[in-house]
């Protein structure tokens, strides 16, 4: 059976009040990339929803600390962000373990790296597939037509994300319905961490 996680990233407000009400509809849990600095700033998520969000099931991954594009920087940078990040949501007292590219973007020398702070970090489809980077496919636009392809046709996991704060009303209406369509074929939408650890 395909196991599917969908990822949303930035830690926007939108992925709260929108995107968490069309998971639970189903009973499904997401995964929350969030960037530290942007926590409890207008228009993102506050400390109190990401960990509500983790009490309820869902699971909240780093989208590092202030959104570069990874390949743009010095690699101590890089490890400076990606450490960080870590830190600041632990002391929160979230648990992460994975780690989503700013831009899907990584080089060898990053990812490396990434690995060595996080179990998994994942990369879009035009990012650097090294071993260890995962996959992720992006949903949103006309993109959203296709998915329901993507999932039938996918051998064994099934990583999508997109963006929450972007989505207008037609957007959101096909992410519904893709979600009515895993619903209907008998499959769910589960954390990152809990198909990786499958």
């Amino acid at each position: 059976m395909t196991k599917i996680a969908f990822i949303d990233d930035d830690g926007s407000l939108e992925a709260y009040t929108v995107l968490l009400p069309m998971l639970e509809k189903f009973g499904f849990k997401g995964s929350f990339a969030v960037v530290t600095n942007r926590i409890g700033r207008k228009g993102y998520m506050n400390k109190t929803q990401l960990l509500d969000l983790q009490q309820r099931g869902h699971e909240i991954l780093s989208h590092s600390k202030t959104h570069p594009r990874m390949t743009d920087i010095s690699l101590s940078e890089a490890v400076f962000e990606l450490q960080s990040s870590r830190t600041d949501l632990k002391s929160m007292g979230i648990k992460v373990n994975s780690f989503v590219f700013p831009f899907n973007e990584a080089n060898t020398n990053v990812s490396i790296q990434a690995l060595r702070v996080y179990d998994w970090a994942f990369v879009g489809e035009k990012g650097n597939h090294l071993p260890g980077n995962l996959k992720r496919v992006g949903v949103g636009g006309k993109r959203v037509g296709v998915t329901r392809r993507w999932v039938d046709q996918a051998d064994d996991t099934l990583f999508l994300y997109g963006h929450s704060r972007d989505w207008n009303k037609l957007i959101r209406r096909q992410i519904r319905k893709l979600f009515k369509y895993i619903s209907e074929k008998q499959l769910t939408i589960q954390t990152v961490n809990t198909i990786l650890k499958q």
